[in-house]
């Protein structure tokens, strides 16, 4: 969570949300370390349906610091309901532009939570594995 790729908590979660997988962490639960059982009960709590899927972390998301890798689906998710919900055309004919609008904002939010790249360090004993492996 501290590289702020949200992409990449979001498929944790889903892979711990596993009913086998759920079983295993509710049976050891005490037995894991307090600082990180404190960090999966905030990831729960973000990621746990209320109206919709995302509807905390769209609400959290507007307060990330830059960079950020966003949960792509939830923006995709965004594009489609506005997309399905309004016309293109007004009854008039003329473009629907509040739609085209709403659209922007999706993208720019995408694109602003992008705007600054991560300075991560290269870890020569990994690269050497991935190239060795791959």
């Amino acid at each position: 969570m501290r590289l702020n790729n949200w992409e990449c908590v979001y498929q944790m979660y889903l892979g711990f949300s596993h009913p086998e997988v759920k079983a295993l962490i509710q049976t050891h639960f005490k037995e894991i370390d307090s600082s990180r059982r404190q960090a999966w009960t905030d990831v729960t709590s973000l990621f746990q349906v209320e109206n919709s899927p995302f509807g905390r972390y769209r609400r959290v998301s507007h307060n990330f610091n830059p960079p950020v890798l966003p949960i792509l689906g939830s923006h995709l998710e965004d594009l489609e309901f506005v997309n399905l919900s309004q016309p293109d055309y007004k009854e008039n004919g003329f473009i629907n532009l509040k739609k085209c609008r709403v659209e922007a904002g999706v993208i720019e939010e995408i694109r602003s939570l992008q705007s600054i790249h991560h300075d991560l360090n290269t870890m020569p004993h990994i690269r050497a594995w991935l190239q060795n492996h791959m």
